[in-house]
């Protein structure tokens, strides 16, 4: 008998046990859902997470690791005080001109409060990879307001490079890549088909056809006129420029992609005035080439030359961030010197 006590005293013990620790597991599961994460979104660490007095942003990716055939879900939180709001960018315009990512639109959702007090928000973005050397996702501002602060606070994300892999075998072993014949052995040993004197004579009818046409094409070969010229070196370089100014890329405040295309526009320009071999070498490998050729030799057009890739060279190397005013001279110098050097056409009699 005390030994059947002393079982029934260890039976209730590890049952009072079990429920406790039953108890505990609801209440993170109540925690977690108040705070409007499930457990495995609560397990996923923020890409990036930008904290500003009592507003934060944090960026998140889903899945992880995509490949080209996943469709990434980024998803943008912002959490706020009661008496704050927030302001999202416009996602469709952030990624317009992204090469990167086909945009699938987006989807804002409604303030969830959290278990600190807290509004949560999210916008979540759909994104398709496209075939590219690199994934970046651009930079984008959130604006809180709030009536305890006389000015509005925006938090700003980096632009974000994202590893796109190409899928895993089983992918490619599931696609049927076959032509149209049949595989069966047996099939090669059956009689011809009926329809092989319709395709010999339609085959006879085109050959028939393409020979009176080939004939009236040699006999009016003479009157065809010869394709256009290659629009000239200058011509290219202003429709570059003029493009350029159109992405409006100095007042959007993207001076290091605003120096980049501008300084390709002036090398592919050389290259294809001069001849000079500017795209594929450093400023200092071109301009000991441009001391020994024959073009190109007054002082003054040598000197804007270096003082132009050198600004460049600051912007893309250094991390130098000119001002609006800079970046609008550049422009003027680079329009002035293609101006100047351009090829003229030959005067009619």
């Amino acid at each position: 008998m005390p030994s059947q006590r002393f079982t029934i005293h260890l039976l209730n013990r590890l049952r009072l046990l079990v429920m406790g620790l039953l108890l505990c597991l609801a209440v993170c599961g109540c925690r977690d859902a108040r705070n409007g994460k499930s457990g495995d979104e609560a397990a996923v660490a923020p890409l990036q997470e930008r904290t500003s007095g009592s507003f934060t942003l944090r960026v998140f990716l889903r899945p992880p690791s995509p490949s080209l055939i996943n469709t990434v879900t980024l998803a943008v939180e912002a959490e706020y005080p009661e008496d704050a709001a927030v302001e999202f960018p416009n996602f469709a315009e952030a990624f317009k001109g992204n090469d990167a990512f086909a945009f699938g639109g987006f989807q804002e959702g409604q303030p969830k409060l959290t278990a600190n007090g807290t509004l949560l928000r999210a916008a979540t973005i759909s994104l398709d990879p496209q075939i590219a050397p690199k994934h970046v996702i651009p930079s984008m501002s959130i604006r809180f307001t709030a009536p305890a602060h006389n000015e509005a606070t925006v938090l700003e994300t980096d632009a974000i490079v994202i590893p796109i892999s190409l899928p895993d075998n089983d992918f490619w072993n599931s696609l049927d890549i076959r032509d149209g014949e049949s595989m069966n052995p047996l099939d090669a040993l059956a009689p011809p088909s009926r329809r092989w004197p319709w395709v010999l004579g339609a085959c006879a009818l085109l050959a028939t056809t393409a020979t009176i046409i080939w004939r009236n094409v040699l006999r009016h070969r003479h009157t065809v006129a010869p394709p256009p010229p290659p629009p000239p070196a200058h011509e290219i370089a202003l429709l570059a420029l003029q493009r350029l100014d159109d992405d409006d890329l100095i007042t959007k405040g993207r001076f290091e992609e605003y120096h980049n295309r501008i300084s390709a526009i002036l090398r592919e320009y050389l290259e294809n005035r001069f001849n000079l071999h500017a795209p594929e070498r450093t400023t200092e490998e071109f301009l000991q080439e441009l001391r020994n050729a024959p073009c190109l030799r007054e002082p003054e057009q040598q000197r804007l030359l270096k003082s132009f890739l050198t600004q460049c060279d600051l912007v893309k190397f250094a991390k130098h961030t000119p001002t609006i005013d800079d970046a609008r001279a550049l422009h003027d110098s680079c329009e002035s010197f293609i101006r100047s050097t351009a090829q003229r056409e030959p005067s009619q009699p």
